[in-house]
């Protein structure tokens, strides 16, 4: 009975703006952005004000209720009456800017944006919605929380289906370029993911390829552990489900031998191409020489602590040289992992343009995200995880972004890995395997 009485309010929302002929539909010289304010609790009093090309067009009010679920969803729907960029700018108490985004508008075409006040460090709180995911929403509204700005908007839909709106033919997802310092959220491909959607011409995707490790039955000197092999695979099932990935090669437990991951990290250096992508992930046991200042990895074969069964971080240095990917990027989960660093690298500067977004996707990159230093780190944590893993799945879980790179995954992680442990997450270039600055990017399904 209530979605029966929310359609019929919508359905007389619309239809007491104004009813239009489809050859007046046609006519329209502007076009009409919707924004919508997500039921979240973080700043759920806040009233936010809308600006577009600074200038002030209305408000997304807040709710004075401690309880949430008081708190619904807000709308604010304005014209805008040229062709051309647009500035969206929301900003908060006493004005201070809380997110923007540039977005290219046509006239006769409707833009859905919506903002998440609740969105992580490094993402911009605002992104393009498809149209059809918009008019889903607006179906759910109530009329109380929609704002029309201007009264003779007309809010046109081309028919009904299933209790649900159909958006009108030829209107196309808006593109976007970034203003400020932060990861938004875009469509298409990955330069028009990172920003830089003129540039899509230049943009070949390759295969994505995945070489999961993980080892629990160690067996005479090395302790079993007890999370590694449980770690590794709810790494593989993820990037199963919801991550392009082409090729996967996975190696637990017995399988995980010195000579099976070093037959697999042959294997990518004889197969990959060189617009395709390489993501490793190894979970287990490491070890760290002082004598020779080197670290290793121990496969489940080795159990002496002699260096003949372990493999060493500067062969898997010199195997990521040899795979001749656009990126790769090493994920360690073990003891030691950080001396896989070693030498100083050079990441370009990030800045606020399209030059810096064109030579991040289109430089190579070799980089690895490590659970901790020269440090030993710990293999129990959270639900069934170590700590680092934990993490490293919650953020892939939760990201909603289309295009997540490596950089904004070791930002997002390394506060809480280092807040509930005694290690340190490391992230850089691997120095001496060809690494020229890229970043290696994780593209959603």
């Amino acid at each position: 009975m209530k979605l029966k009485i929310s359609l019929l309010i919508v359905s007389l929302l619309f239809s007491s703006i104004s009813i239009f002929s489809q050859e007046e539909v046609k006519k329209e010289d502007y076009a009409i952005i919707y924004v919508y304010r997500l039921k979240k609790s973080t700043d759920s009093n806040v009233d936010f004000n809308v600006l577009f090309d600074d200038v002030t067009i209305g408000k997304l009010t807040g709710s004075n209720s401690t309880f949430t679920a008081n708190y619904s969803g807000k709308w604010l729907v304005s014209k805008r009456e040229k062709t051309g960029s647009c500035l969206i700018k929301l900003t908060g108490k006493k004005d201070a800017l809380r997110a923007k985004m540039l977005i290219n508008v046509y006239a006769g075409k409707r833009y859905f944006v919506e903002f998440d006040p609740s969105a992580a460090y490094g993402e911009n709180p605002l992104r393009v919605m498809p149209n059809s995911e918009g008019y889903e929403l607006l179906l759910t509204a109530d009329m109380e929380n929609i704002d029309i700005v201007n009264p003779d908007i007309r809010i046109t839909v081309k028919n009904e289906k299933d209790n649900g709106f159909v958006e009108e033919e030829g209107i196309a997802d808006a593109q976007t370029e970034t203003e400020t310092n932060v990861t938004y959220r875009g469509g298409g491909d990955p330069l028009k993911g990172l920003n830089v959607s003129s540039a899509k011409s230049e943009m070949t995707i390759g295969n994505y390829y995945a070489l999961i490790v993980g080892v629990d039955n160690y067996t005479g000197t090395w302790s079993q552990l007890q999370n590694a092999v449980n770690d590794a695979k709810a790494i593989e099932k993820l990037l199963r489900e919801k991550y392009k990935f082409d090729h996967f090669k996975a190696l637990y437990n017995e399988s995980a031998t010195r000579s099976n991951i070093i037959n697999e990290l042959e294997w990518l250096v004889a197969n990959v191409k060189e617009n395709d992508n390489v993501f490793i992930y190894y979970s287990g046991h490491g070890d760290y020489k002082e004598q020779l200042n080197k670290g290793y990895w121990v496969p489940v074969d080795a159990n002496t602590k002699s260096t003949s069964q372990f493999i060493s971080n500067s062969d898997i240095q010199t195997f990521l040289g040899g795979i001749k990917s656009k990126h790769t990027l090493l994920v360690s989960d073990a003891c030691f992992s950080g001396d896989i660093f070693r030498g100083t690298t050079v990441s370009v500067p990030y800045e606020d343009t399209e030059k810096y977004y064109s030579k991040v996707h289109n430089l190579t990159s070799r980089q690895a995200i490590s659970s901790g230093g020269i440090e030993p780190v710990m293999d129990g944590g959270q639900e069934g995880h170590s700590v680092f893993a934990y993490y490293l799945l919650k953020t892939l879980r939760s990201n909603t972004s289309k295009y997540f790179d490596a950089s904004q995954l070791y930002t997002t992680i390394k506060i809480p890995v280092t807040n509930n442990s005694d290690q340190s997450p490391n992230f850089s270039p691997i120095k001496n395997t060809g690494d020229e600055g890229g970043q290696f990017i994780f593209i959603k399904k």
